[in-house]
């Protein structure tokens, strides 16, 4: 019993060090949605990435009865310690249910302070009436 308790602690030793030994590419945290209900639209607002691009999109779940023109729309903000430091511009879309995605953002080599997060918003008729700000994503 000895003997086959040595054999399994070496083998544990012997995977972890293996997995210590082996480059892993560079982690991004963050991501998910923040699902925001505001004037009747249920959105799920998010970013995901792969270390390397953040990739925006948002989901509209429910929407209230409307007439006349709508956009939705998002963009990528850019912030640090608290206070939006760059953006790209604004991609439009429709306002049916469903899921809208965007070109994604580089992360990759970008100071670990900086936080990555999609920004949603609906206008119906030229006002907005949903602003939405999903979860900071970080680079590696």
């Amino acid at each position: 019993m000895t003997h086959r308790r040595s054999i399994v602690g070496t083998m544990v030793m012997l995977a972890a060090l293996a997995s210590a030994l082996v480059a892993s590419p560079a982690q991004a945290s963050g991501g998910g949605c923040n699902d925001i209900t505001q004037n009747g639209w249920h959105i799920g607002v998010c970013g995901s990435d792969n270390g390397v691009t953040m990739y925006p999109d948002y989901y509209i779940n429910a929407a209230p009865s409307w007439s006349g023109s709508c956009t939705s729309k998002s963009r990528v903000e850019i912030w640090q310690n608290g206070a939006i430091v760059s953006y790209n511009s604004w991609a439009n879309a429709g306002c049916a249910r469903g899921h809208y995605t965007r070109n994604g953002v580089s992360i990759a080599g970008r100071s670990s302070s900086l936080e990555f997060r999609t920004r949603v918003q609906i206008s119906l008729n030229g006002s907005t009436v949903y602003n939405g700000l999903g979860p900071a994503t970080r680079c590696c």
